[in-house]
């Protein structure tokens, strides 16, 4: 039977991190196990003056309605907030696709679900960048990075529904975070003469971006980026734990990493609640099947 700790860490690591630190602070407000041989299942609740989140997760599913009326009434209290001021969050282990389904169901609008990957190989050897030049993020460069990614991710995005030109959208923002990450050295571009093909931005202790210009895809050109961001990150920036996110859709790019030395370490749905959802009680829910 595993513990409130082994399951709530399915979710990611810094959840257990996140209750560690409320349960020194007092603003842990809730935490339930619920021990079973087969199904076991926890449910936290941090409470901050900015914000509340929570987690859930369960071994099987939350398929039972008396489980789901318990958190529900766990839950309830604090969606009197407004939330203008006061967002109250509900993260759920990526695999319990009834709970996922059930917090939808009651008002939560899922922001991301995917996994997240952590690496464990050794420092890659250099490669050779093949006579690209290599360089961080300059002005004039701006509009031909914001194709780049838009192009980078139009099949992921098209497939989830998501917005195609996301970037484009949102240059002023997107150009803000490119100086933020260069002010670390953490934008990185490559180019082949004039044509830009690749870039990566670096985030922290995680590696938050490759993308790659699908005219030259399934040529090495990922795993170049890929080794240079690693070698970047290991050796320059010292960095102990790297980290990833990926989609959970995207079930090719998971698979590249883990042939590349990560390891999946967690897999999670953020949810955020959305007060002009209706909201259902819990009490009428049927059992899911």
């Amino acid at each position: 039977m595993k513990s409130l700790q082994d399951l709530i860490g399915n979710i990611y690591p810094e959840a257990l991190d996140f209750i560690r630190q409320g349960k020194e602070e007092g603003s842990l407000v809730s935490s339930l196990h619920f021990p079973s041989p087969d199904n076991a299942g926890a449910f936290c609740i941090v409470s901050k003056p900015e914000f509340t989140v929570s987690y859930l997760s369960f071994e099987s599913d939350l398929k039972e309605v008396f489980l789901r009326e318990i958190i529900w009434a766990e839950i309830e209290p604090h969606l009197q907030a407004d939330f203008s001021d006061h967002p109250f969050y509900l993260n759920v282990y990526g695999r319990n696709s009834d709970a996922i389904r059930w917090a939808q169901e009651a008002g939560f609008r899922k922001e991301m679900h995917g996994y997240k990957l952590g690496y464990r190989g050794e420092l890659p050897e250099e490669v050779s960048i093949n006579g690209l030049q290599v360089r961080g993020y300059e002005e004039q460069d701006l509009q031909a990075i914001i194709i780049l990614f838009d192009r980078a991710y139009q099949m992921l995005n098209q497939a989830n529904g998501w917005r195609t030109n996301w970037h484009a959208l949102n240059a002023a923002s997107f150009r803000r975070h490119l100086i933020e990450r260069q002010k670390f050295g953490e934008f990185v571009s490559f180019w082949d003469s004039d044509t830009l093909v690749g870039a990566y931005i670096i985030q922290g202790i995680y590696l938050s971006d490759i993308a790659v210009d699908p005219d030259h895809q399934n040529r090495g050109l990922g795993a170049l980026l890929l080794t240079h961001s690693l070698r970047k990150m290991l050796v320059e920036k010292e960095v102990k734990d790297i980290r990833l996110n990926v989609a959970y859709s995207n079930t090719g790019a998971k698979r590249f990493y883990e042939r590349h030395g990560f390891i999946e370490i967690g897999c999670f749905a953020d949810h955020i609640f959305m007060p002009q959802l209706d909201m259902r009680s819990q009490a009428d829910d049927e059992p899911i099947k």
